[in-house]
């Protein structure tokens, strides 16, 4: 099932926390459109150090609302130069 239908059946959900390994990039480039429709946030946990820091700003580019790390200096730096 993919974000938009589960957002049809549950239209009461205000955020979607997802692992990064468990969402294709391009998923959430192609759901974003209807997941705004629905006023729901995304936010993306990192799970691998390497990924989280180059895939940063690609990310929030594709529009997610929050990214939650354990590694916010290196990804705020990324953020930050990349601007």
């Amino acid at each position: 099932m993919n974000l938009s239908q589960t957002l049809e059946i549950y239209p009461y959900i205000s955020v979607v926390v997802v692992g990064r390994n468990a969402i294709d990039l391009k998923r959430i480039q192609n759901e974003k459109l209807s997941i705004e429709l629905y006023n729901t946030k995304v936010w993306v946990y990192g799970e691998d150090k390497t990924r989280q820091i180059k895939e940063v700003k690609q990310l929030f580019d594709l529009g997610i609302d929050a990214f939650i790390t354990d590694f916010p200096i290196e990804c705020k730096k990324i953020l930050i130069i990349n601007k």
